[in-house]
């Protein structure tokens, strides 16, 4: 995992040959000191919804997961920090508000002490990671999200690998929605196309999490139902 808090490029992809990059960077523990830096970069409105966070974990959860994109953004675009502006779509959905550049597409995920950025210019790109502690309902969700051949070949896999593998269905389920934006009411859904609508890559984003990145094929503009909060 890397230090400092600093972003770093984990790697990048080329899932239906389009080009995607993860950016990746570790979190305190807390709402630290050194975190200021980073939240005075935050728009008024970020910063708000920051304060609005219960927890010092999630908010500097929250703090680092803007700082990554603003400074990964700002870096693709040429242009200093403060200018990059955050959007959101109806169900809430980042997007790139301002300097105004539909091409491209980023989506967020943490957990733990780290955030994880995806980022394209060809499609839109969801991304999931997950620490994998063996605390959680593997069984419940499973029955619950899982598609009916997802369910058989996870609850039909040797012990070995049944925790890699359902990990591997969840990441992939929860990239994919945000990947359309339709959000977590629809992670149990059935999401035909894989592989050729869509396709998806696992990656470790560091030791002790299992990530997903889900691409779909690039098409025709894609129009987003935009609530720009900068627009007031």
């Amino acid at each position: 995992m890397n230090t400092g808090h600093t972003e770093q490029l984990l790697g990048e992809y080329r899932p239906f040959g389009s080009a995607v990059q993860v950016w990746t960077a570790s979190v305190p523990k807390s709402y630290e000191p050194e975190l200021e830096d980073r939240a005075a970069e935050l728009h008024p409105d970020e910063g708000a919804q920051a304060a609005r966070i219960a927890t010092r974990a999630a908010r500097a959860q929250y703090v680092m997961g803007r700082s990554l994109a603003r400074r990964v953004l700002a870096r693709r675009l040429r242009v200093a920090a403060s200018r990059v502006r955050f959007g959101s779509t109806a169900a809430g959905r980042p997007y790139l508000c301002e300097p105004r550049c539909p091409e491209i597409d980023f989506n967020l995920s943490h957990s733990g002490r780290l955030t994880a950025l995806a980022l394209t210019c060809e499609g839109r790109v969801g991304i999931d990671i997950e620490e994998t502690t063996e605390k959680r309902d593997f069984e419940g969700i499973a029955a619950g999200f899982f598609s009916p051949s997802e369910y058989d070949r996870w609850s039909t896999a040797g012990a070995v690998d049944r925790t890699a593998l359902w990990y591997r269905t969840w990441t992939r389920r929860e990239a994919f929605v945000k990947a359309t934006g339709a959000g977590l009411r629809d992670i149990g859904g059935d999401h035909h196309g894989r592989g050729s609508a869509w396709t998806d890559i696992p990656f470790e984003p560091a030791p002790g999490l299992a990530g997903c990145l889900v691409l779909l094929r690039p098409s025709p503009p894609f129009t987003l139902r935009e609530v720009n909060p900068y627009d007031r």
